[in-house]
């Protein structure tokens, strides 16, 4: 059996969060230390529905988490290189999201809302069984569309049943994730305090957090951008071995754990940090320090643990997958990011020597094997999930013969304005990542980025030259004129067999219009 067998990677990622609009800048924020808790995520009160050919009427009744869940699933697929309608094969969803306060709060109390639209289109708009079936309608999804519910455990619990569909070859490319976005809109201020004696409860945040996943093998083959690999999952249930339906169960929390270490083929001790749950409240915590003390201990070396939800406040069904993306960035970089606002360990932490909380930022170091982690998430009513992770298979060296260009560097938008905004993401990112090959970025943007009606074409011999005429317009060159002209153009066989790989790109920009309803005395 190949070491590939059996390994699902994660290709893409995407989301909303307090204080970041993507995953790199929520990298960037927990790398440095930033407590967002008191901000709101943007952009919940409009949306580039025109995008998605939905009407402005309907799209201001549809529920903002429904909204920004169709806005990332479709980054996380363009990130990965991958987007609707290219070459993803059977493409399944996951997701959840929380209870539908939009609809309560704001259209259920707008006269002139009740009065335009009937239950049914209410019900479509807002009802979490329409939320996965309506994104794989709109990005035209042909595997299955499952919604998740599991409370703060949902997107984890999501990304368990993404792997079995693919492992079980029932879809070849999964989406899984979740949106947690309350209305009406509030900053909720406060400090999480995660494992620290300190701790006197959650603070509830507001987030949406996708992941796109695929087969290693498959992943590797096609050359896609992996950011970490993920080696085992699994989900159970307390059961009523505890002490109310709300309270967490040490016992099941410990055996998901294990269990997941199990599905990975691995030991406690390959595992050398675990993104936890956390939500700051004494019981809880002390609950997963005491799961985590079952199953990752006795070791000879020290655990470490983290949890961005001190960074973020509590994301409920987003924390999961928010946690993931973390811990995959974690993994891509090999950086220890610091935790927040902890001072004292807390009396459970203390009991359990093996267990660290991380509060330097640091280089993460390699010790026999690969880096790998693990991340828990727990759902109130008992659903647990825990998924082990392992940073990524090292890319193919090339030489600089393969590297040469020139390249034709594709750009497409449906609006002039986007195609704009397009071009100066780009260029900002070839500046900010000067590792990333120019060939790779042309060949990413060629075969894996929808054609759409504004389009530009731009002939480079190098990142230098890419830079200024993305600075600077200029004629388009020949050899693009077919594409130009809207015609089907199969870019793969441009690149004469040398090994190209798909890599990270700015995302399609969003032409944002307010499709916000606030209820009648707002208005």
């Amino acid at each position: 059996m190949s070491e590939l067998d059996g390994a699902i990677a994660v290709v893409g990622m995407a989301g909303r969060w307090p204080g970041a609009n993507e995953p790199a800048r929520l990298w960037a924020n927990l790398a440095a230390g930033e407590r967002t808790i008191a901000s709101t995520v943007e952009g919940v009160t409009d949306w580039d529905a025109e995008f998605f050919g939905i009407s402005e009427e309907e799209a201001r009744i549809i529920d903002p988490q429904h909204r920004l869940l169709l806005e990332c699933a479709w980054e996380a697929m363009e990130s990965a290189g991958h987007p609707p309608g290219t070459d993803s094969g059977v493409t399944s969803v996951f997701a959840g999201c929380s209870f539908p306060s939009y609809l309560v709060n704001n259209l259920a109390t707008d006269p002139e809302v009740l009065a335009a639209h009937d239950e049914l289109e209410l019900v479509l708009a807002n009802e979490r069984d329409a939320l996965t079936s309506r994104l794989a309608y709109q990005l035209d999804l042909r595997g299955p569309s499952v919604t998740v519910q599991t409370f703060s455990s949902t997107s984890l619990v999501a990304v368990h049943l993404a792997c079995q569909s693919l492992l079980t070859e029932e879809s070849d490319f999964a989406l899984a994730g979740a949106a947690a976005i309350r209305v009406p809109l509030e900053p909720r201020p406060g400090i999480c305090r995660s494992f620290d004696a300190a701790a006197d409860g959650r603070v509830i945040g507001d987030g949406v957090a996708v992941v796109a996943l695929k087969r290693l093998a498959d992943a590797v083959a096609d050359g896609d951008h992996v950011w970490c690999v993920i080696r085992g999952t699994a989900v159970n249930n307390a059961g009523s071995a505890r002490p109310g339906y709300a309270a967490p169960g040490m016992a099941a929390q410990a055996e998901v754990m294990i269990e997941a270490l199990a599905a990975a083929e691995l030991s406690a001790e390959d595992v050398s940090y675990v993104e936890a749950h956390a939500t700051g409240t004494p019981q809880g915590d002390a609950v997963e320090l005491g799961a985590l003390e079952r199953a990752y201990c006795p070791r000879e070396d020290t655990l470490l643990l983290g949890s961005c939800t001190a960074n973020l406040g509590h994301l409920e069904g987003a924390s999961g997958v928010t946690g993931l993306i973390k811990v995959a960035s974690m993994l891509h970089n090999a950086f220890l990011p610091p935790q927040i606002d902890f001072d004292t360990p807390s009396p459970a932490l203390v009991a359990a020597p093996s267990l660290r909380v991380n509060t330097e930022a640091t280089k993460w170091t390699r010790g026999d094997g690969p880096l790998r982690a693990g991340v828990s998430s727990v759902g109130l009513g008992g659903v647990n999930a825990h998924v082990v992770l392992e940073e990524p298979p090292q890319r193919p060296v090339r030489s600089a013969e393969e590297l040469a260009g020139p390249h034709l560097i594709l750009l497409s938008a449906k609006t002039p304005a986007a195609l704009e905004e397009a071009a100066v993401r780009l260029r900002d990112h070839l500046v900010a990542e000067p590792e990333v090959e120019l060939c790779d970025v042309a060949y990413t943007l060629q075969i894996g980025r929808n054609a759409f009606k504004c389009r530009r074409a731009l002939l480079c011999t190098d990142r230098a030259h890419a830079i200024e005429l993305l600075t600077t317009p200029g004629p388009a060159p020949d050899v693009a004129e077919s594409w130009l002209a809207g015609e089907a153009v199969d870019w793969r066989a441009s690149h004469d067999g040398r090994t190209r790989l798909r890599v990270p790109l700015p995302t399609y920009p969003f032409q944002r219009r307010q499709c916000w309803v606030g209820p009648t005395e707002e208005r």
